[in-house]
C-alpha cells in the first residue's frame, strides 16, 4: 500500500480540484490513466480532511471513486503560509496566575539569600496583579531560553520526549 502514495500525485490531485473549487470534478476520469493509484491517494486525502469526495462500494466489494472537492483545510494545505488555518488554529496555553506564584515562591524559598529578603520577596509576588505576572512570566520565560546553551537542542530533546 506504501507505494501507491505518492506526494507528488497527491498534490497534482489538489492542484487540479483547487483549479475548479468550488466545483467537484471526476478526479477517477481525469486522471485515468493513474489507475489504482486515484482511488487510494483521494482516499488518503479524503481521511486527511484534504478533500470531500463519494466512494461508492459495488456490491462485489469493489470500491469506485465519484465526484472530488478540494475542501478549506486542503486549499489552505496548498498555501505557503497555511492560510487561515494558521491564522484561525492559533493555540492558547492559560496557566492560572496563581500556579505561577507558587513556582515563584518556591524558587524564591530555594534561593540561597537572607530570610528576611526572601519573606518581603515572597510578600510582593503574593500581592503581585495578573497583569504583573503575565509580564514576569514571560520576561522569565526569555531569560530562561536565554541561558540554555543550546537551545535547539533542548527543543528538539523536549518535543521527542
Amino acid at each position: 500500500m506504501g507505494e501507491l502514495l505518492d506526494r507528488q500525485f497527491q498534490r497534482e490531485i489538489l492542484k487540479t480540484l483547487a483549479d475548479a473549487y468550488p466545483s467537484s470534478l471526476a478526479v477517477g476520469n481525469i486522471f485515468a490513466g493513474h489507475g489504482n493509484n486515484v482511488l487510494v491517494n483521494v482516499c488518503y486525502l479524503h481521511e486527511h480532511d484534504l478533500v470531500e469526495a463519494r466512494f461508492i462500494e459495488a456490491l462485489d466489494g469493489n470500491v469506485h471513486l465519484g465526484n472530488a472537492k478540494i475542501t478549506a483545510r486542503g486549499l489552505d494545505f496548498l498555501q505557503d503560509d497555511g492560510g487561515l488555518s494558521a491564522v484561525l488554529g492559533v493555540v492558547t496555553i492559560k496557566i492560572h496566575e496563581d500556579t505561577i506564584k507558587a513556582i515563584l515562591i518556591k524558587e524564591v524559598e530555594k534561593a540561597k539569600a537572607d530570610p528576611s529578603v526572601k519573606a518581603k520577596l515572597i510578600d510582593q509576588i503574593k500581592a503581585l496583579p495578573g497583569e504583573a505576572v503575565k509580564v514576569l512570566t514571560v520576561e522569565a520565560v526569555k531569560s530562561a531560553l536565554a541561558k540554555t546553551p543550546n537551545v535547539i537542542a533542548w527543543i528538539t530533546k523536549a518535543l521527542i520526549s
